[in-house]
């Protein structure tokens, strides 16, 4: 009957479950009823030892043997599988004997049994409060491997990982080391990138590190990283030659790198050379074969190769461009212009370097293989104001649009640019795109189109990031309702009131009186053909001697015509100037009349540009993956651009100064250059 009631005992325990070893008896134990009891734990007899226990217990509660007759006591029902039974008597060690010797290690069994009952956030609670207490070599190990087991359960493999690895490279070691290492290695495996790339640098054993770069190297393959990983498998090589895995890291460096090799000077090109835009594709393309034809010249006559696809104006027919030029070999592509977004993507998915010749927005913040080497809005609007600001020493700016997307963009960048170089913006005023009679907007511009209410003649609206503060005089006028709404303005829209601009001398045109001019310059984003209309018109309302800022879009011939003297005082950006003093710019024109008959625009001197950085790039026989020239990209700084000395900032934009030109006499001439 005792050998089956200890069978049945045994069979009620959880499978897997580890339970505390019955051990030896407490030596000299001079009390015959705990003697009697430890004997019969020892020879396995649960049933009788447990009786023989709570006998002790009840007779002699805080007797010498008490705390260690409740520990067998809870080690006793664990092995029954009566975890709440278990639990209670643990708990009543630590009420009675909480201080006690051998507390410690009564605390790590009860976290055990915790562990059997899955209550992970309590292990790891409970023993993580611990490890900072002990000092003690086998406790630390019990609680490392408690907390790697919990860590491991829930999920969290980077911290399994990091107690597994403590326990692994324990001064005195574990007696199960396989076990842990493949416990270690399953948690490794289930690591993210981020928790790989975090462990490296805290493992400093070949076991656990070398397995990480592993892993690392996988993590990087999954999310397209093959650069990085190609990296780290190749350090893995280094350092590891006679690894159990140097075969397999070598057959994944071996297929990553038939997927970036390229074939030595080779170039792909994306341009729109049929459909509404290809005028442009076809500029682009001769700044693209003079750069082949004058860069490569000058590196030697390699032999490079100019692969050029046409996209038309179809983002479908410019994806599978990409693909083909990436199925070519290509090293690196230029362009597109107008089918940037979706070309963009597919580059970034398959990894191959791009210039996109593009204004439109986000088109660089695909991916880290996505660059663009071309005049934006923001650069327009950034060398203008910083010109007025710094040059002109000008600090009050109105703006005149049209009510597009072109005048919006703009508008908007344009004021945040001002606001951002200490400046105010003290009117804007919009048109319809089709508009030719200018009085109006003009007018109001002004305040002379029609008059202004009392209560407002004193207050006009300016965005400013911070209001400036108003002498005291002027806070007293206004009074408390005065001031509460433009502290009310202020808060919602950014806007205050400034006394200190003054319409209150403005009437109304039907009156007769000149317009008070409150700004020192005017932004006009249009073309050239709009702001030869709108300039004649603003001398005729007596809006004189303002600074007159432009777009890339005046600089034409067509302005002058238009304009004439009104644009005296006018300020214009570009990307290019052909007619500049600078050098690199000057053998450029010439060469380029000499083969074109004609003098190049700012398309062609972008795409000559692209061109000549990227072949003078890989004419290195060093580069010969991909990802070689995206890195060798993103660290350039070209500075025999005729646009001028270029670099690509973290995301891929080109950063560059711009050309700031004025009209003297019938011609253009450079206020700046690069």
């Amino acid at each position: 009957m005792v050998l089956i009631l200890v069978v049945v005992l045994f069979g009620c325990a959880p499978r897997g479950v580890k339970t505390p070893p019955a051990g030896k008896p407490v030596a000299a134990a001079t009390d015959p009823l705990f003697a009697e009891a430890e004997d019969l734990f020892v020879r396995g007899k649960l049933a009788a030892a447990l009786e023989a226990y709570r006998k002790y217990l009840d007779l002699k509660p805080r007797g010498r043997y008490a705390a260690w007759a409740l520990r067998r006591t809870a080690a006793i029902y664990r092995r029954q599988g009566r975890p709440g039974l278990a639990l209670e008597a643990y708990r009543r060690f630590e009420r009675q004997f909480g201080n006690s010797p051998m507390a410690e290690q009564v605390r790590i069994e009860m976290l055990g049994l915790l562990l059997e009952q899955e209550r992970y956030a309590d292990v790891i609670d409970g023993a993580s409060r611990m490890l900072d207490k002990t000092t003690n070599r086998s406790s630390l190990r019990n609680l490392w491997s408690l907390l790697a087991r919990a860590y491991s359960a829930i999920g969290d493999a980077a911290d399994a990982a990091y107690y597994y690895h403590k326990l692994l490279t324990a001064p005195a070691g574990v007696p199960d080391k396989d076990e842990v290492r493949a416990r270690l290695q399953a948690a490794i495996d289930r690591l993210s990138r981020s928790e790989a790339e975090m462990l490296l640098d805290a493992f400093d054993d070949p076991f656990s590190r070398s397995r990480l770069m592993f892993r690392l190297a996988q993590t990087f393959i999954d999310e397209n990283l093959y650069d990085e990983a190609l990296d780290v498998l190749k350090k893995f090589r280094e350092l590891y030659p006679q690894h159990p895995l140097a075969g397999k890291v070598q057959a994944m460096a071996d297929d990553l790198e038939k997927r970036f090799v390229f074939e030595p000077f080779t170039v792909g090109c994306l341009l729109p050379l049929s459909g509404p835009y290809k005028i442009y594709g076809q500029r682009a393309l001769e700044g693209i074969e003079l750069a082949l034809d004058q860069v490569a010249g000058r590196l030697g006559k390699q032999p490079f190769r100019l692969l050029v696809k046409d996209t038309g104006a179809d983002p479908g027919r410019a994806v599978e461009a990409v693909q083909e030029l990436v199925q070519q070999k290509v090293g690196v592509i230029i362009g597109p212009a107008f089918t940037a977004d979706a070309a963009a993507a597919m580059a970034q998915q398959l990894q191959v370097p791009m210039i996109a010749l593009t204004q439109k927005a986000g088109v660089p913040e695909t991916g880290r293989y996505v660059f663009r080497n071309f005049m934006t809005p923001a650069m327009q609007v950034k060398a203008l104001v910083t010109y007025a600001v710094e040059k002109l020493d000008l600090r009050r700016f109105a703006v005149l649009y049209p009510d597009d997307n072109y005048g919006n963009t703009f508008m908007e960048l344009f004021w945040d640019q001002v606001i951002a170089s200490g400046g105010q913006v003290v009117g804007v005023e919009s048109y319809r795109p089709d508009q030719t009679d200018f009085a109006e907007p003009i007018s109001r511009l002004t305040g002379t189109y029609y008059s202004v209410p009392e209560d407002l003649k004193r207050t006009p609206l300016v965005r400013v990031e911070k209001p400036p503060e108003l002498p005291l005089e002027s806070e007293q006028r206004r009074g408390p309702l005065g001031r509460l709404v433009a502290d009310f303005t202020t808060l919602w829209t950014g806007l205050y009131w400034d006394e200190t601009l003054g319409r209150g001398d403005k009437r109304s045109a039907r009156e007769g009186k000149k317009p008070l001019v409150d700004f020192e310059a005017l932004f006009i984003p249009d073309s050239a053909k709009t702001a030869g209309m709108i300039l004649p018109q603003l001398a005729y309302y007596d809006v004189n001697d303002v600074f007159l800022l432009g777009t890339n879009l005046w600089h034409s011939d067509s302005l002058i015509e238009l304009a004439g003297k009104y644009a005296r005082k006018a300020v214009i950006v570009d990307g290019f100037f052909a007619g500049s003093a600078y050098r690199p710019v000057k053998r450029f024109v010439q060469r380029f009349v000499s083969v074109y008959g004609r003098r190049p625009g700012v398309i062609e001197a972008f795409a000559y540009d692209t061109a000549a950085m990227v072949m003078r790039i890989l004419a290195d026989p060093a580069l010969k993956l991909r990802f070689q020239v995206q890195r060798r990209l993103a660290a350039v700084f070209d500075d025999q651009a005729v646009t001028g000395p270029t670099v690509f900032d973290p995301s891929g934009e080109a950063r560059k100064p711009l050309y700031l030109l004025r009209i003297k006499g019938k011609r253009f001439v450079e206020l700046a250059h690069p």
